[in-house]
């Protein structure tokens, strides 16, 4: 076999116990679609846990698509999906789950937009509830698509994991006005790059809610 999908819109505790180790043992998998819908777990399906628990015993994989949706207490904490993001992606997470506080993004697949009409005028895809934002292995084209206040609106986000690199580089080495207002009440801001120590007087004019740096 070297096709898989499997869609469920109920929620399930079976991830673990029947899903996951379905999945390991298709070691022949050129292609892995899942849409489920996941609770009951104690930590959230993250990329490392990807990596480690599916990915590594699918070899030959090439096409890996996720549509995970973690329920916590009925409030949507996570959705992530793996395969080269669009706009048109972000805007159907934002009206699909509007109350949406935790969203956990990982994407190393090459994004390319040159066949998209850069002319069109595009509405602002809108967070009100997202608190928590980490953005993994990303090229610069998606952390813009997030931090530049002409293309989201991140009023509440308080929390956010990124690479430094990234960052500064988004941010024009954090003198970028259209970044300021997404990064403003920051409070916790972690790094998963190893960043400099020590911090620019325009860094913390970027972060001025800034409490916590790791």
């Amino acid at each position: 076999m070297n096709y898989f999908s499997l869609s469920s819109y109920r929620p399930t505790k079976e991830y673990d116990t029947y899903i996951l180790p379905l999945i390991r043992q298709m070691k022949h998998l050129e292609e892995l679609m899942l849409s489920i819908n996941v609770y009951g777990r104690s930590t959230l399906i993250d990329g490392i846990h990807l990596e480690n628990e599916m990915l590594i015993y699918l070899p030959k994989l090439q096409i890996f698509r996720l549509d995970l949706i973690y329920f916590h207490y009925h409030v949507i904490k996570m959705i992530y999906r793996v395969y080269p993001f669009t706009y048109e992606f972000f805007l159907h997470i934002a009206r699909a789950f509007p109350f949406i506080t935790e969203l956990t993004v990982l994407n190393n697949r090459v994004y390319n937009n040159t066949g998209e009409n850069t002319n069109q005028i595009k509405s602002i895809i809108e967070f009100h509830h997202l608190t928590f934002l980490t953005i993994h292995f990303q090229q610069d084209i998606y952390i813009e698509q997030f931090l530049v206040d002409t293309n989201t609106y991140l009023p509440n986000l308080i929390n956010l994991t990124i690479s430094y690199d990234n960052l500064a580089t988004v941010t024009n080495n954090f003198t970028r006005h259209s970044t300021r207002h997404n990064c403003s009440k920051v409070e916790i801001l972690k790094f998963t790059t190893c960043p400099i120590t020590v911090h620019s007087k325009e860094f913390y004019l970027h972060f001025p809610c800034l409490e916590l740096i790791r």
